[in-house]
């Protein structure tokens, strides 16, 4: 099949118009209650109609991050260790600044434990400890029936 040449123009015309609507991006700041910049915040833009994956992207040194898309409304979700993760709907070109609180994290009790070597060294040979081995129990529980 022959194009002509309007019939070309058109076409290219419309792939271009295409690619700058691919080529706007979604660019914004994430930051601490603080208002200092989070640095390696993971980030991931969804469609809202079926949940699917549009994009992502991983914040910088300056907070900073940009994903790449077309024009209109997307599910954002920013998640972090340490802070609460935000789900939020933005339109592909309003200004935002995502603030993400941080998440207490409180530990239970800790208990160290050691445990002495059965065996050493020694010279001329190897010394068995048995009162602080298997064995000893072993005899304990023979004297006790």
């Amino acid at each position: 099949m022959k194009m002509s040449m309007w019939q070309f123009c058109w076409l290219v015309a419309f792939f271009f118009h295409g690619m700058r609507a691919m080529t706007q991006s979604l660019t914004r700041r994430v930051v601490d209650e603080r208002e200092r910049p989070l640095i390696s915040v993971s980030l991931t833009l969804y469609n809202p109609a079926d949940s699917s994956r549009v994009g992502g992207a991983v914040s910088g040194e300056d907070g900073g991050f940009s994903i790449p898309v077309a024009e209109g409304s997307y599910l954002l979700r920013a998640s972090e260790m340490g802070y609460e993760e935000i789900d939020t709907v933005v339109a592909s070109f309003s200004p935002l600044i995502l603030r993400m609180q941080e998440k207490p994290h409180l530990l239970g009790e800790v208990k160290i434990q050691g445990v002495r070597p059965t065996y050493r060294m020694v010279s001329g040979g190897v010394s068995i400890d048995v009162r602080s081995s298997g064995l000893a129990r072993l005899c304990e529980a023979r004297a006790s029936v």
